[in-house]
């Protein structure tokens, strides 16, 4: 009798780690009242490379640090802007002495430094805002893998990716991402959560290949809170990295969207793999979420829905799961499923890498004039 009164109490007390999280369902509708608007942008600085200070080669992982400083990451790069678009330097130095880098895999930020991962080796480096090298440390580890995501608490978070082995001449698998918490005290690495996508392989011969069919998106709420989506589908989860469990998930009623013929003759990929041709897979339905965002304490969610008048339609939710908004973001003349690039929000301003009509790279800076 008093093994079954424990046994019960362990499933009170641990039940909610022991069941699948509770999917929050929200309609297809949201509850605001200006819903379906267009959101109005207006253009205010607009970053090139035409003086030669820094060159754009395939720039990507745009941010802006706590004090309005603009970074963007590119080969052999981690160029910092000021706020007002003015080049500052370039924290990337190629090598593997002290405040150099071989591959920079992420940065993030706290109030008065930049902190860089290094791939290969694994070492940890810490800049402040006017380019001086603070500190660097090694990290002993086996992983050879690893994605800088976060600082928080003197603990630092990544994701770990792997592949499992396949067997098949082709075929669609599942690859692990897994969270990992590192603690630099006593140099050890925790595994934690784990949120698999699909990924394409192929081999023949001696040769082999990977694609990626859907991707890990994310977007941190702050330090340790991150939203994500890691399925072809409509769900967006939110993980607490500090405790290692999701704080909720949510989805809505959402109507998958078809790729447009023309879309699917332009990105029809062949590869040659071994002396053998393989056609890449092509999905019956786009990836319904193309990016995450988050504004003001709220959750933008850049969905598959093109309007061709209007542009990306963008879902609006809250920290509880709750469809509160949408409304359509133009980012360019002529809207296309291609033309999205890369965005970031951060206070009344969003940030977008395109590429000009000399298929140029430039980083522009909009004021967001309608936000409610």
């Amino acid at each position: 009798m008093r093994r079954l009164i424990i046994f019960c109490f362990f499933l009170i007390m641990f039940s909610p780690f022991l069941v699948s999280q509770k999917i929050i369902e929200n309609p297809s509708k949201p509850q605001g009242e200006k819903a379906g608007r267009i959101v109005k942008l207006k253009e205010v600085l607009r970053i090139s490379d035409e003086n030669g200070e820094f060159y754009f080669r395939f720039p990507r992982n745009l941010k802006v640090a706590p004090n309005g400083f603009i970074f963007v990451q590119d080969e052999n790069q981690l160029l910092q802007f000021k706020s007002d678009g003015k080049y500052v330097c370039n924290l990337f130095k190629k090598g593997k002495g002290p405040g150099e880098m071989e591959y920079l895999s992420n940065y993030a930020f706290t109030q008065n430094n930049i902190i860089a991962h290094n791939m290969l080796p694994q070492k940890m480096l810490w800049f402040d805002y006017d380019g001086r090298l603070v500190k660097e440390f090694r990290i002993d580890t086996d992983i050879r893998f690893l994605g800088f995501i976060s600082f928080c608490d003197n603990l630092y978070y990544f994701l770990k990716n792997d592949s499992p082995t396949f067997e098949k001449e082709s075929e669609i698998i599942d690859s692990t991402n897994s969270f990992v918490r590192f603690n630099p005290e006593d140099n050890e690495m925790e595994e934690l959560m784990d949120f698999p996508t699909k990924i394409w392989k192929v081999k023949y011969g001696t040769g082999q290949g990977t694609r990626a069919l859907n991707d890990l998106i994310t977007a941190q709420y702050n330090n340790d809170l991150i939203f994500l989506n890691h399925t072809h589908t409509y769900l967006v989860k939110l993980y607490d990295m500090k405790t290692d469990r999701l704080v909720c998930v949510f989805k809505r009623d959402y109507k998958r969207i078809r790729p447009p013929d023309e879309v699917k003759r332009e990105r029809r990929e062949e590869w040659e793999i071994g002396g053998k041709r393989f056609e890449i897979p092509y999905p019956e339905y786009l990836n319904d979420i193309r990016k995450l965002l988050v504004h003001q304490g709220k959750l933008w969610v850049i969905t598959s829905t093109l309007n061709k008048k209007k542009g990306f339609l963008v879902d609006v939710f809250n920290k509880d799961g709750e469809y509160v908004d949408n409304f359509y973001l133009r980012l360019s003349d002529d809207p296309s499923h291609d033309s999205l690039g890369e965005v970031f929000v951060c206070g009344d301003f969003l940030y977008q890498i395109k590429r000009d009509d000399e298929d140029l790279f430039q980083i522009i800076k909009y004021e967001i004039l309608d936000e409610n």
